[in-house]
């Protein structure tokens, strides 16, 4: 084999490489991207997502609520009180007001089958101050448009009711849910047997509203009835509805709002601001002691062994992994300083870990500011100091400055480093030894804690949004220093 074709296949498969790794990054960024903006929940309903047709009483809430339809047995819940916060129901966390027209009472009770609490009653919507502060009032009324800044929620309350023969567990499994498709095809006699679908060898049974009372005798029976009715029936059971929702992950709100719960409610506002501080403590603590360290090894070390083994040391802590500097800022700042898990734990742990980045790119930096500059300086009777600080750093500062914020950027997505020092609230840090927690962080503990992957991606984006500015500086810095 000559030597150009040598060249050509070895060129071609340079290429076919370098395609590949850029669709890999592509397809990776991408897919990030689009679950952090976009979420898919598959859920299981209780009855069907059909909104009643109700003349008697509408139910209304204000925007604050983030609720846009409840089911008949979440409602006969509130009407009980059993419901204390909106969290239970909505993914907003605020305390829960029930208002209920006393003209509407009485039908109220009947469609629910419990009494309404006097607590609840108004003596007409009007009496209500819809324009109060308060988080998840929902008012039961006769009215039929939405007062201003309330939206109407929709009532589901139709539901899938079987037989008890249909959800008899055979193999271990038994059938507990069906998608919408599923139960049009029951409904116009696509399917023929329960065990097409996951359930028994029976017939289907489909019976009309006007018979459900006849499902109880009736195997292999379905139909699909109010809950009011269903409440009412003996010897049945509910199929669930398999639902998909599609939505934005991220807006306004998610950004600015303060995290609730550990982050199961409420959106990163707080985790934002305790990252921006951690970063602005980190550059206060690691940039000056990182610069001094590269102007003492490239100005006043003399060269030599220990020279040698402290550059080896240097290089041994940058490669050292992460979860080690967590584990040492463990023992020496939470437990022997006693600052507990608090900001200044983990913004030690983190300075100290970047550290070895800051001290070798300053060092090389200022390596390469030009000899005769500095000659110069010292022959015209600046001393040292002098000339370090008006001509070597200024000279260098472009590839410290390009050096500090790749450190920066390695901090920013470090989580085994925090896990053990910087604690987890959610809250804005109010001092040095509050507990906090952070972007990178905030993924890994809602993941492990099982809140929300969607979430999880949504929090991934912004922190992928933080590090490409920050990659964009650092290139913007070399390329201005290049020139």
């Amino acid at each position: 084999m000559d030597r150009k074709k040598t060249n050509n296949i070895a060129l071609t498969l340079i290429r076919i490489l370098s395609a590949l790794s850029i669709v890999i990054l592509v397809v990776i960024l991408s897919y990030l991207i689009y679950r952090g903006l976009r979420y898919t929940n598959q859920s299981e309903l209780e009855v069907l997502p059909i909104a009643m047709v109700n003349e008697d009483f509408e139910v209304y809430t204000n925007k604050k609520a983030n609720l846009d339809k409840v089911d008949w047995f979440t409602l006969q819940s509130m009407a009980k009180g059993r419901v204390r916060t909106l969290r239970t129901i909505s993914s907003v966390n605020e305390k829960f007001n029930l208002y209920v027209d006393s003209a509407v009472r009485d039908k109220l009770s009947s469609y629910l089958a419990v009494p309404i609490s006097d607590d609840d009653i108004v003596n007409s919507s009007s009496d209500i101050d819809y324009s109060s502060d308060k988080g998840g009032m929902i008012v039961i009324s006769p009215g039929a448009t939405a007062p201003k800044n309330y939206v109407k929620v929709d009532v589901y309350d139709s539901v899938v009711a079987v037989n008890e023969d249909v959800t008899q567990l055979l193999n271990n499994r038994r059938i507990g849910s069906l998608s919408m498709e599923q139960i049009e095809k029951i409904k116009d006699g696509t399917f023929k047997n329960w065990n097409e679908i996951g359930g028994p060898d029976l017939k289907i049974n489909f019976i009309n509203n006007s018979n459900a009372y006849n499902i109880e005798s009736t195997p292999g029976g379905v139909s699909i009835v109010s809950a009011r009715s269903y409440n009412d029936m003996e010897g049945l059971d509910t199929l669930k509805i398999l639902t998909f929702e599609k939505g934005w992950n991220i807006n306004l709100d998610y950004l600015v709002s303060n995290a609730q719960e550990s982050g199961a409610f409420g959106g990163i506002g707080s985790i934002i601001i305790n990252t921006f501080l951690m970063i602005f403590l980190v550059l206060l603590i690691s940039t000056p002691l990182g610069v001094a360290a590269a102007i003492y090894l490239s100005q006043y070390a003399k060269r030599g062994k220990a020279t040698v083994i402290i550059r080896s040391g240097i290089d041994l802590l940058s490669g050292i992994p992460s979860i080690i500097f967590g584990l040492f800022g463990m023992l020496i700042f939470v437990q022997l300083f006693g600052w507990g898990f608090s900001l200044i734990s983990g913004c030690m742990t983190l300075s100290l870990m970047i550290l070895p980045t800051i001290i070798r790119t300053s060092e090389e930096s200022i390596n390469t500011v030009d000899k005769q500059m500095i000659f110069a300086s010292r022959g015209l009777g600046a001393t040292k100091i002098e000339t370090i600080f008006k001509i070597v750093l200024p000279a260098a500062k472009k590839g410290i400055v390009t050096g500090v914020i790749l450190a920066i950027g390695r901090a920013l997505g470090e989580t085994a480093a925090l896990v053990f020092t910087i604690g987890s609230s959610t809250d804005i840090a109010s001092s040095f030894t509050s507990s906090s927690r952070v972007l990178a962080q905030h993924i890994y503990l809602t993941i492990i804690e099982g809140q929300s992957i969607d979430k999880a991606f949504a929090s991934a984006l912004v922190l992928i949004i933080l590090e490409l500015i920050i990659n964009t500086a650092a290139r913007s810095m070399i390329r201005k220093r290049d020139k």
